[in-house]
């Protein structure tokens, strides 16, 4: 292996991840629609329209709390 690229490779896993707690914490539509006091299918809906941000994992909807957060500001 390159001498290079070995201490690259290095000081990128040192080096700490610029993300925040918010960004890491996912939500189901279930949780979603209990913290909102709706359905889990209000919640799908709203995913579909674009009200909401989540991703797909799997067949499954996951919504950060960040989107969660910026969704209840609208």
């Amino acid at each position: 292996m390159d001498t290079n690229l070995y201490e690259c490779r290095t000081i990128l896993y040192d080096m700490p991840m610029p993300v925040d707690d918010d960004e890491l914490t996912f939500y189901t539509t279930e949780e979603v629609a209990e913290i909102l006091r709706t359905t889990p299918r209000n919640i799908t809906a709203w995913i579909r329209e674009g009200k909401l941000h989540a991703v797909k994992v799997g067949k499954f909807y996951r919504v950060s709390e960040k989107d969660l957060k910026e969704f209840l500001r609208k």
